[in-house]
């Protein structure tokens, strides 16, 4: 066998298994104590040491991030505990995995892989969930298999995510409406809301642009059909919103504010946060340590990714972490990767309610990692987001 064989095969099946090892480990078979997290942090860094090649200005620009990350953890030593090193090794994975070259991949057998889990997913899912509309008269936050509504609407969004890009054909649609009426289950309106400007925006722009000079162009046509699409997709789950009554009731109730349908705000967290952080002047340039602020909160979550780096890792890590993104979106920008550019728009979006952005290779950031290196690897000479 080949060297350069060896590397389509390894390079396919372990971006491949990022994503897999992520979802085992948010499913109701993983957790803090499973194997699937050691398992992703052993297979980054052998995909880094066997792969070596950066680009040169990516690499150097993220050294700054990672050593806000590593003088977090040292300036907290005294807290420091095994979820904290954990974290910071992931962190820092997270970020180096975004500075690869170009990888040797192969196209065809990471599709079949991923429209195979797909598909499993899909029936598992629905199984489920009649599973539990036959147990519950409301189905008050269907979770799937996983640990819970939110993380279970996140893994559907990824999936529409991943079907949108690799399932070119009217097929696709099979995948993205049972996980986008799976969404609409979970009750998780973050989730909601950003996979709904998901296929939209897939709907207008990567299924009928052909390049960014068409957009300038075609702007007034794009805007008009966006405002039918819009229209005819919001009044149609309109129609539906009885069966998925929990959703609707959540957003009748408080539509996109902080506060849950309880009552309950998460901004009543974000203000405990932020009094954490003033009262030490130096929390805001270091954070209190890498996953430590959660415990700190009484084992809660900050529900915001951009909260939860300051809290943990402090404000200039955060500042340096947005500014590579706006580096890497330039350069998928600069090969016209539409998609690319669009999800992480939408998910920086979608952080503002979670908070596993910025800190290792979560779901949301997991995501980001995969479509970069994916795109990047198979369309380096491509100016084309349609001929991906």
């Amino acid at each position: 066998m080949s060297k350069s064989f060896f590397l389509l095969r390894y390079n396919t099946f372990s971006i491949f298994s990022f994503i897999l090892m992520n979802s085992l480990y948010y499913s109701e078979l993983g957790g803090p104590d499973s194997y699937f997290r050691k398992l992703m942090l052993v297979n980054g860094f052998l995909f880094l040491i066997i792969n070596r090649s950066f680009y040169k200005k990516f690499f150097l620009f993220s050294l700054i991030p990672i050593l806000f990350v590593l003088m977090s953890l040292l300036f907290n030593i005294r807290s420091v505990t095994v979820g904290s090193i954990n974290s910071t090794f992931f962190t820092i994975l997270g970020i180096l995995l975004l500075t690869v070259k170009p990888l040797s991949v192969d196209k065809k057998f990471m599709k079949r892989l991923i429209v195979i889990c797909l598909i499993v997913s899909v029936i598992t899912s629905l199984f489920a969930l009649y599973s539990a509309i036959k147990s519950l008269e409301l189905i008050t936050g269907f979770s799937n298999f996983n640990i819970n509504p939110n993380q279970a609407g996140i893994f559907f969004y990824s999936c529409i995510t991943v079907a949108i890009y690799f399932i070119k054909s009217w097929r696709k649609y099979f995948i993205i409406l049972p996980n986008y009426f799976l969404i609409l289950a979970t009750g998780s309106r973050a989730a909601f809301f950003c996979s709904s400007i998901l296929i939209i925006f897939s709907e207008i722009f990567i299924d009928r642009v052909d390049s960014t000079e068409f957009i300038k162009k075609k702007i007034l046509s794009i805007l008009k059909s966006l405002v039918v699409i819009v229209t005819l997709f919001f009044s149609i789950l309109y129609q539906l919103k009885d069966y998925f009554a929990f959703l609707f009731e959540r957003l009748e109730k408080v539509g996109v504010s902080t506060e849950s349908a309880k009552g309950e705000g998460r901004d009543l967290i974000w203000e405990n946060v932020f009094n954490l952080i003033n009262k030490s002047p130096t929390a805001w340039i270091f954070g209190f340590g890498p996953s430590s602020i959660d415990s700190m909160i009484g084992d809660k979550s900050t529900h915001n990714s951009f909260i939860d780096a300051i809290a943990t890792k402090g404000a200039p890590y955060l500042l340096f972490t947005l500014v590579y993104l706006f580096l890497l979106a330039k350069f998928h920008k600069k090969y016209c990767h539409l998609f690319v550019i669009f999800s992480i728009i939408n998910i920086l979006i979608y952080g503002f309610t979670v908070s596993d952005l910025f800190g290792g290779i979560g779901s949301l950031w997991g995501l980001v990692i995969f479509l970069s290196l994916w795109v990047r690897s198979i369309s380096v000479d491509s100016v084309k987001i349609s001929s991906v």
